[in-house]
């Protein structure tokens, strides 16, 4: 079980190798999750806005996202920053 959120999650996808699971909340995170280990690994967040689309990328190495403030952002896992907002 992945417990972590303080909201309701919205939006889940899983990495292509299977390794990770990404999950997008109303509590204003996404967080990265180790399926193997069955533990949080880290979470990204902006101020102030529900995520409620996740969808990792073909490579496994970014997530886009959308949230309730009209964006999208791109995330890319291994530095854990937003490297581009729409």
């Amino acid at each position: 079980q992945f417990e972590g959120h303080s909201g309701t999650v919205y939006c889940i996808d899983i990495t292509p190798d299977k390794t990770r699971i990404v999950s997008g909340s109303s509590d204003d995170t996404i967080k990265v999750w180790n399926i193997a280990e069955q533990k949080q690994e880290f979470t990204l967040s902006v101020n102030s806005s529900d995520f409620n689309a996740v969808k990792v990328t073909r490579d496994g190495r970014k997530i886009v996202t959308g949230s309730d403030d009209c964006s999208v952002r791109v995330w890319d896992l291994e530095t854990r920053g937003n490297v581009a907002t729409f």
